[in-house]
């Protein structure tokens, strides 16, 4: 778990806070959390109170210190603050305004799907990278699971969005995720035209990855605002709804 370090400029009135729920198991999902990291940077950097909670496996002192290590190295203005269940982190779901979740993940899905059954106007992002890579045994395992609960995941999302334009998530196995989009397409956060410029030039890996995390900021911004001003309406025709009766 991850939050802003603390600042000497005072709040302003409001501000969008956002719950970032970035895969970390066993190092499958390193370039993810590593991407994840960087956007949650940016959107900290524009205004956005983004903080992040990583699904660890592991809780030894030795692993806990590889995670502050890396949290600083790709996020330098987040302050580690250790690891929580992933329970203890669903409790504190209502003090945020948007749930956004990275994936392909492994482990919590179940808990996620059943808080958002819950509690289905607190707005869920999902943000799809690729497709789980399988260099060993155990990594069909982790390819299975994504394969069921990706689909119940993003057929209760508000929002789809995919990294590349080309990596969008295709469960063509599952009724409910055609359907669902169908009824609200996939956005892509970097565009193929833009990721081609990136990679043919000279500079570093490292830079060229900041450079598409800026640019997706704007993209995600306006996905964050859509799922927001959706929801407002939703509030506002129930207490419509109520006042009348």
């Amino acid at each position: 778990m991850s939050e802003e370090k603390e600042k000497k400029d005072p709040p302003e009135d409001f501000q969008v806070k956002v719950l970032h729920i970035i895969p970390n198991a066993f190092g499958y999902f390193k370039d993810i959390k590593d991407t994840a990291f960087g956007l949650v940077e940016n959107l900290n950097g524009i205004g956005i109170k983004a903080d992040a909670f990583t699904l660890e496996y592991g809780t030894s002192a030795k692993v806990m210190k590889k995670q502050e290590k890396e949290v600083q190295k790709v996020a330098p203005t987040r302050k580690y603050l250790g690891m929580f269940g992933l329970k203890e982190m669903i409790n504190n779901f209502g003090d945020y305004h948007i749930i956004h979740l990275h994936c392909p993940l492994l482990g919590g899905s179940r808990e996620i799907c059943r808080f958002k059954k819950r509690y289905p106007i607190l707005p869920l992002v999902v943000t799809y990278y690729r497709p789980v890579k399988t260099p060993d045994l155990f990594s069909l395992f982790v390819k299975a699971y994504n394969a069921y609960y990706l689909p119940k995941i993003f057929g209760l999302a508000d929002a789809v969005t995919s990294l590349w334009s080309f990596e969008k998530p295709n469960f063509w196995w599952s009724k409910k995720w055609r359907k669902k989009e169908n009824a609200r397409p996939t956005v892509a956060l970097v565009e193929h035209e833009e990721f081609v410029h990136l990679t043919q030039t000279q500079e570093r890996v490292e830079l060229v990855e900041q450079k598409l995390t800026l640019s997706a900021v704007q993209r995600l911004l306006k996905v964050y605002s859509e799922c927001l001003a959706e929801k407002a309406e939703i509030l506002r025709n129930k207490d419509k709804n109520q006042n009348q009766q």
